[in-house]
């Protein structure tokens, strides 16, 4: 079975700046109704936590100098488990993921996203204290356009990682 980390910056209904989120709610869905045990991963922006559901934190670990913790939740119609990287640091702000309240681009965007990049890395190696690690990982756009390049440098990564734009 293959067991596929998704890897978004965004996913409806939790949020929302494009079509991103729609793939990224509908494609582990079907997915999943095919058998694949899929888990789809974003930052835990502000506004998603206030929207996820049923959360829970399943792991804390420190990570680049910073308390990091993964919550779980559920994308609404779907069941897909949804994993949000909790680090108010880079991701508890007002505004969307990409632009501040006033719609300027957030300064510190690269440092924020090869950091969810990272952490990610860390997860998929399963050195976050998670007993599930994926054989797949699947990216999606810029946010996530490190972990392919990353992983690349693992002695053993998982045996498949797909980048899609």
């Amino acid at each position: 079975m293959s067991k596929i980390l998704f890897v978004t910056s965004e996913a409806y209904p939790l949020i929302k700046t494009g079509g991103l989120a729609d793939v990224s709610s509908s494609l582990p869905w079907a997915l999943q109704k095919l058998g694949a045990e899929v888990r789809v991963i974003m930052p835990a922006y502000h506004d998603a936590l206030l929207k996820a559901q049923c959360r829970k934190t399943i792991c804390s670990f420190h990570h680049e100098g910073n308390q990091v913790s993964i919550i779980e939740s559920q994308l609404a119609l779907s069941g897909v488990k949804i994993w949000l990287i909790d680090c108010p640091k880079y991701f508890n702000r007002p505004g969307n993921p990409y632009l501040s309240e006033d719609g300027g681009e957030w300064p510190d965007n690269a440092h924020r996203f090869a950091f969810f990049a990272k952490t990610v890395v860390e997860i998929s190696m399963g050195r976050a204290g998670l007993p599930w690690y994926p054989n797949v990982v699947h990216c999606n756009d810029w946010q996530s356009g490190l972990v392919p390049a990353l992983l690349s440098f693992e002695t053993r990564p998982p045996r498949n990682r797909i980048y899609h734009t």
